[in-house]
């Protein structure tokens, strides 16, 4: 009998029990429910109702625990309660995905996150968070993911729940190293490891994932040795507890650390077996990332057909993933999700400032000193900076999501990089995130001309047919009895103007 099929068999044993304890919750959830309806109490009703569907889900029976939540939704429209309701959009959502109505699930995490952020309810944004980040996942949008699963994990730091702290993190783990982030992949796990060595009881799955997240790192650190022995912890932890996922994740990364010691062939046999466990319980996710690994082991063994086959089949798991994504962008492009993508954005920005010592003088991405529009005292305020050109990158937000963050900075630097040659005598600032600011002389404004001609092209050249860099330009020279300050507020008006 395989590792896999072993722990096949205690992952059934293990369902089995857990089972018939949901069954005896179950039945326990509709006891009350009914006792509720009896004496007229909506409050303890709806809950009951959710205990239901709580229950429905844990035994697979996920139609049925769509309809206890939305029954629970309706007693709460009357008799508004926000942690149940939150609860309630939860379990729905939760349904949802394990349906594959992925557009759907995305709705009510929405919604459900809109009722705790209002009533400031730790654990149902955390949770609202850590779904929302899922999806971005299974679109292959890792970099959105991180930002979710970054601000849930900031939460539970603030509000010192040691429980989220490790849930959190380990989720933030999985968009880490999928990004390559390593460096701050090691951090987290720096800091998760004490919280589980000293919660022994906790659930295998925490640290099955810890050991699995550990080996990835590394992996991509070429430890090759260590990586041995954290997926073998790993593998024990799953084998004992029959933790599925767990185990078909060690297939992958066996695979993985095969492949980095150039040993395509060794890479076969742990995915084949990684992929028969994974069909039992994926509803794809899990499968296009495997298939996409046998595919390359395939490439690297120069086996044409095998691995042309083995693409098909990642091809056809991403399409059923993706089979309603279009939907699902039309959402991620309303107001609400606008709003929360927004959050997560400003929360990394303020944290990451926070935790800086001092903030630097110098913005690494472009050479240009920083400067806040909060703190206009820092603009030189002499009468050599009668000129001022700003350049406004409209579009950064929409690149940085479509390429990733890194493109979206690495265009900054270009265009930083062109001014500076174009006006090596100019002051260069950043202002925020995608404006770039030069100060100079009066008699630099001659080159403007010459500086806007170059930017455009600088911009032309990195757009390409899926994007098309749109750049905002403005200049002015100082008017008379204008500070330095009101000057380049006018400037920067005159870009919003022009756009």
């Amino acid at each position: 009998m395989s590792t896999w099929e072993a722990a096949l068999l205690v992952a059934q044993a293990n369902d089995n029990a857990y089972r018939k304890n949901a069954r005896m919750a179950l039945a326990q959830a509709r006891r009350e429910r009914l006792a509720a309806q009896q004496s007229g109490d909506e409050a303890t009703e709806a809950k009951a109702l959710l205990d239901e569907a709580r229950s429905h889900w844990e035994i697979n029976q996920f139609e049925q625990s769509l309809r206890r939540s939305r029954s629970a939704l309706r007693l709460l429209a009357t008799r508004p309660d926000p942690a149940q309701t939150a609860r309630a959009w939860q379990q729905i959502a939760t349904a949802l995905l394990a349906q594959g109505k992925l557009t759907r699930a995305l709705q009510s995490w929405l919604s459900g996150l809109a009722i705790a952020s209002e009533h400031h309810i730790f654990p149902a944004i955390c949770e609202s968070y850590l779904g929302i980040g899922n999806l971005f996942l299974i679109e292959d949008a890792a970099n959105r993911a991180e930002l979710a699963f970054r601000y849930a994990y900031d939460l539970s730091e603030e509000t010192g729940d040691d429980g989220y702290i490790c849930k959190t993190g380990l989720y933030l783990l999985s968009a880490l190293t999928q990004l390559g982030w390593i460096d701050q992949a090691r951090r987290i796990l720096k800091r998760l490891w004490p919280l589980i060595a000293a919660h022994p009881n906790w659930s295998p799955s925490s640290r099955s994932d810890y050991y699995l997240y550990l080996a990835a790192c590394q992996i991509a650190d070429k430890q090759h040795a260590l990586a041995d022995d954290s997926l073998a912890q790993a593998a024990d932890i799953c084998r004992q507890g029959g933790l599925l996922w767990g185990h078909a994740r060690v297939g992958e990364l066996t695979a993985r650390l095969q492949l980095a010691r150039g040993q395509a062939q060794s890479a076969i046999t742990p995915l084949n077996e990684a992929i028969g466990l994974a069909a039992h319980f994926d509803n794809g996710y899990l499968l296009q990332r495997l298939y996409l690994v046998l595919c390359e082991a395939h490439e690297a063994l120069g086996d044409a057909p095998a691995a042309l086959a083995a693409h098909e089949l990642y091809h056809t798991a991403r399409m059923r993933l993706l089979r309603d994504s279009n939907e699902r962008m039309r959402i991620l492009d309303a107001n609400l999700a606008r709003r929360v993508d927004m959050e997560l954005r400003l929360h990394k920005l303020q944290h990451e400032r926070a935790r800086a010592p001092t903030r630097p003088g110098k913005d690494a991405c472009t050479g240009f000193d920083w400067l806040d529009i909060d703190l206009p005292a820092a603009l030189p305020q002499t009468a050599k900076h009668a000129a001022v050109l700003a350049v406004v990158v409209d579009n950064l937000r929409e690149i940085s999501l479509r390429r990733s963050v890194q493109a979206g900075n690495q265009l900054l630097a270009v265009l930083a990089d062109t001014l500076r040659t174009a006006c090596p005598q100019a002051h260069g600032l950043r202002i925020g995130g995608s404006v770039l600011v030069l100060l100079a002389d009066a008699a630099t404004t001659t080159l403007w001309p010459k500086v806007r001609l170059r930017l455009e092209q600088a911009a032309r050249r990195w757009s390409d047919e899926d994007i098309t860099v749109r750049l905002i330009m403005a200049d002015s020279l100082q008017l008379d009895g204008e500070t330095a300050t009101q000057q380049l507020r006018r400037t920067l008006l005159a870009t919003l103007e022009a756009a």
